[in-house]
């Protein structure tokens, strides 16, 4: 028995195998995740399984009694191949739901505001509960349509490493940027109009391409 030591690190860089035997406990084993972030096969209980999302077999092996966890451990000392498959599984699942990212993006659910896409406004109106609506307004400030919004939304998906604000704050991180809305109604040209980087066209039969048109 080694007791208790300042560092579990050098242990599991020197094991083959973690057993995790837990006959009680509650919320997410961190032994367990310690030794699946270091790439360290997991034989444990259902216990030792909980809350972290493992599929028994395929991310370590789960077992009930004393006699199949002994069979466990056996088998992955005699299987190397074994050991690599489920090092990699561990360490994967580990990555996908406990890291720094993962945590960031848990927490950013938690607390997420919901914004209109055009303005950053939070003060939402409530669409009606029955029936389709696609063209109701969807912040107060703006009064932008529901279509308009989301193409608002998808604008800044794309530009979310530069935006760091409202709209009008876009180009200060890069020059170069530049908007042309095919349109010249609604809550993206209200909001965008004469900024020095937006343009906008639209089309009226009749009127050359290229040139003013009536509502110039």
């Amino acid at each position: 028995m080694t007791g208790q030591v300042p560092h579990v690190e050098p242990f599991l860089d020197g094991a083959r195998l973690v057993l995790a035997a837990l006959r009680y406990g509650a919320g997410v084993k961190g032994k367990t995740v310690d030794a699946m972030r270091f790439g360290v096969p997991v034989v444990c209980t259902p216990v030792g399984a909980e809350g972290i999302g493992i599929k028994p077999g395929r991310d370590a092996i789960v077992a009930e009694d004393a006699p199949t966890l002994a069979k466990g451990v056996l088998e992955l000392l005699n299987d190397p191949e074994r050991c690599a498959a489920l090092s990699v599984a561990g360490a994967s699942l580990v990555r996908k739901r406990f890291s720094r990212a993962s945590a960031r993006k848990t927490v950013g659910r938690v607390f997420a505001t919901l914004r209109c896409g055009i303005c950053g406004s939070g003060n939402l109106i409530e669409p009606p509960p029955d029936g389709n609506y696609p063209n109701l307004s969807c912040a107060e400030t703006v009064f932008a349509l529901g279509r308009a919004e989301a193409l608002g939304a998808r604008y800044q998906s794309i530009w979310r490493e530069m935006v760091k604000g409202r709209w009008p704050s876009w180009p200060g991180g890069n020059p170069r940027s530049a908007v042309h809305e095919f349109g010249f109604v609604g809550g993206v040209s209200d909001t965008l109009r004469g900024q020095p980087w937006y343009s906008m066209s639209e089309y009226f039969p009749g009127v050359p391409v290229g040139t003013s048109g009536p509502a110039a």
